[in-house]
């Protein structure tokens, strides 16, 4: 699923590899009034591509994961990164914000899927 979405987004290289310039063009274009975020878009794409590549390579004979660990990576630092005054203060968001410092992966990927399910039903 997050394949075809980076092949949709147009995110990948001719060779189906994410494309870092690509991704951060595609990134800042989407963060035009939120400064910090324009900031941050080519340190955490770096540390994403890391990543997703090193996952890549643990990979044995199964569909590739380099696009959603990419996603996944890029949902957590933005997430990670958010100014203190821009942070909703809720019971949802404080949570979040937690298992994010403790690098609860499960709970993380979870969230995260969740956003993706939104995300779709926007595109539609």
């Amino acid at each position: 699923m997050t394949e075809c979405s980076a092949k949709k987004w147009n995110v990948v290289n001719d060779n189906g590899e994410l494309d870092r310039n690509k991704m951060i063009e595609k990134l800042k274009s989407s963060f035009t009034e939120e400064q910090w975020k324009l900031e941050k878009t080519e340190e955490i794409v770096d540390k994403c591509l890391v990543e997703a590549k090193e996952k890549l390579t643990n990979e044995k004979n199964e569909c590739s994961q380099e696009a959603l660990t990419m996603l996944h990576c890029i949902w957590k630092e933005f997430n990670q990164y958010c100014p203190k005054d821009l942070q909703v203060d809720s019971v949802k968001c404080n949570k979040l914000r937690e298992k994010i410092t403790k690098n609860d992966e499960a709970y993380l990927r979870l969230a995260h899927f969740h956003q993706l399910i939104h995300m779709y039903q926007k595109e539609e």
